[in-house]
């Protein structure tokens, strides 16, 4: 059996180990949260420009003559200009979150452009975020 001196000695030679163990924790947890920093300021940094590019985005859509409309994968309406209501007659209160499809598309048609947007949308929805259909003015 051990003595007490013999067990307190063990005791005493762990010390510098697990000291070190701890500074090195501590070390990792230093970085750990100067990374953390660094990713929340860079996530700020992004939101900023994501919302620059939104509004220079909204202002050039609502200033420009051509109608814009953007829909989703699921062809519902999530945006649409002045220029969309001037020329198509309805406000952008009047068809958010509407499928364009039963707004715009003749019922007898409307099977057959959902059949084709659905393929559109498996096709090429993993590459393009948006697409874009232009409707000209006389």
């Amino acid at each position: 059996m051990r003595t007490l001196t013999a067990e307190a000695q063990e005791q005493v030679s762990k010390v510098p180990r697990e000291k070190k163990l701890l500074e090195e924790s501590l070390r990792q947890s230093i970085r750990l949260g100067k990374l953390r920093e660094k990713a929340f300021n860079n996530l700020i940094t992004v939101e900023r420009q994501l919302k620059k590019s939104e509004a220079r985005f909204k202002s050039i859509a609502m200033a420009t003559r051509e109608g814009i409309i953007i829909i989703d994968s699921e062809s519902r309406i999530q945006f649409w200009n002045p220029a969309a209501e001037k020329i198509l007659g309805y406000t952008s209160a009047d068809v958010a979150d509407q499928n364009i499809h039963e707004l715009l598309v003749p019922e007898r048609l409307r099977s057959i452009a959902n059949q084709h947007f659905n393929r559109f949308v498996v096709q090429y929805g993993k590459d393009f975020e948006s697409w874009t259909k232009h409707l000209l003015t006389g």
